[in-house]
């Protein structure tokens, strides 16, 4: 992976046990990794002028990012594009998600993927 954030906490709609607290990725870009950026287990995770491409190359639904049971995520100036597997940006099990000013374009399945979380705003997404 480019860079994979393991934390072991969850955010099961009431309860928030995560053990690993702020974490900004900020001016980066992230390729040709079997996943460009991962987390789990995180609150307050900022994703602030990233560009992650040609993520996801080893197998079907790897992703160039991809968040999994994460609290409160702000993702902001996001350029996510050509995943050749999977989704732009892939979150589940996650709450309390803002996401604004980003661009996603060719990429296998999806550009923007969140399924089943509480908490969400969205806006300004090309």
């Amino acid at each position: 992976n480019g860079i994979a954030m393991g934390g072991g906490g969850f955010y099961n709609g009431s309860v928030d046990t995560s053990q690993n607290y702020n974490k900004t990725i900020r001016n980066v870009q992230v390729s040709h990794c079997a996943m460009g950026i991962t987390s789990s287990g995180w609150r307050l995770l900022t994703i602030d002028n990233v560009e992650t491409f040609n993520n996801g190359m080893i197998q079907a639904y790897f992703h160039n990012i991809y968040f999994r049971r994460n609290t409160e995520i702000y993702i902001t100036g996001l350029k996510s594009y050509n995943s050749p597997t999977g989704n732009g940006i892939n979150i589940s099990q996650s709450a309390f998600i803002t996401a604004w000013l980003n661009t996603f374009w060719n990429n296998y399945w999806r550009g923007f993927r969140i399924y089943g979380e509480d908490g969400v705003t969205i806006y300004n997404i090309d």
